[in-house]
């Protein structure tokens, strides 16, 4: 069992009424962003960041804490990959960010 790491979510304003989110562990924020062109595998992807606020922007007013972790960075790595597996579509206007963030946030806490 590792060391407990707090645990954020971070959003940001895309346009009004669509919002993107972000979960941060430690000092490293998850996200999903979308596929780029020459992506062949699936089209959902996690990127992180390590900042004070996510790559996205989400977090940059301090986002919310919601819990603590004592889940190491390879377990982490381990449930993104499922999480890819069980979602490999992306769909811009859709809800994968905060899909991912609150299941990723359940499972963390």
């Amino acid at each position: 069992m590792g060391e407990k790491r707090i645990v954020k979510i971070g959003r940001y304003i895309i346009v009004p009424g669509a919002q993107h989110w972000a979960a941060k562990v430690g000092d490293t924020w998850y996200e999903v962003y979308g596929p780029e062109k020459s992506n062949k595998g699936p089209n959902m992807m996690i990127r992180t960041h390590k900042g004070f606020a996510a790559k996205s922007g989400a977090g940059k007013f301090g986002g919310n804490i919601v819990g603590v972790t004592r889940k190491e960075d390879w377990e982490i790595l381990m449930w993104i990959n499922e999480f890819i597996t069980n979602n490999p579509g992306y769909n811009f206007i859709s809800d994968n960010c905060q899909k991912f963030v609150f299941d990723f946030v359940i499972w963390l806490t």
